[in-house]
């Protein structure tokens, strides 16, 4: 039984829950901290996890029955391999809705019918994150569900680097070396992106905007004698 709900967790894409419970996690501080209710903050979790977890699986069922053979093999190898049926993605599904809905009529007893707009809201996006994913166009849902709570929180940006690192002055060059060169000759800091990544990835610069304004606009004058670097090519 362990094994079977270990097995459906990790198709479920577990690792990617951080997303939904950081969310959480700034709405309940907030609320805590103005007398909010830590059981329903707790409830509303397990149902927005449950959600979540749902919308993975679903997205599962239906890619593997409308996208070509080769766009399947990662998402949906445990299908492919006959580890799992659509059927059973299909119950495991309804068990995840069913605990979330569960938990969205708990809320709705306690708190009202704003909670029935929420939970309507966040079907809706269930539903057709799959079709908008394999248009290309799964960042809105996304944006949707995470947008307003994730990125009023980003204070750092990353920055693809490559274009320098193909010029003569820097070719084999890694992004901490380049990181460097920045300091010294620009005056702007940077952190090198493979700090942040186990792969092999030497193309990412890490720059951080929690400053004053005037620092920004100092920081972009500085940034703009970067251009030298491509005017003698």
């Amino acid at each position: 039984m362990i094994d079977k709900i270990l097995f459906w967790l990790k198709n479920s894409r577990l690792f990617s829950l951080p997303m939904t419970v950081l969310s959480w996690l700034v709405v309940f501080a907030y609320a805590i901290k103005h007398d909010g209710n830590i059981f329903n903050g707790i409830i509303a979790l397990i149902g927005i996890a449950c959600a979540h977890l749902a919308t993975n699986l679903f997205d599962d069922y239906v890619d593997y029955k409308s996208l070509p053979e080769n766009s399947q093999k990662c998402k949906c190898a445990y299908i492919k391999e006959g580890k799992a049926t659509l059927r059973n993605v299909l119950q495991v599904v309804m068990i995840y809705f069913s605990i979330a809905i569960l938990c969205g009529f708990i809320l709705f007893l306690r708190c009202g019918i704003p909670v029935i707009g929420l939970a309507i809201i966040g079907g809706i996006i269930a539903l057709i994150y799959a079709k908008l994913s394999q248009r290309g166009l799964s960042e809105i849902a996304v944006g949707i569900a995470f947008g307003p709570l994730l990125f009023e929180g980003t204070y750092f940006v990353m920055i693809d680097i490559q274009e320098f690192l193909d010029l003569p002055q820097f070719q084999g060059w890694t992004d901490l070396e380049f990181c460097e060169w920045m300091i010294k000759n620009i005056g702007v800091a940077a952190v090198p992106g493979s700090s942040f990544f186990k792969e092999d990835v030497n193309h990412l610069i890490r720059l951080h905007f929690a400053r004053e304004k005037k620092t920004l606009d100092e920081a972009l004058c500085r940034l703009e004698k970067m251009k030298e670097c491509f005017r003698s090519y």
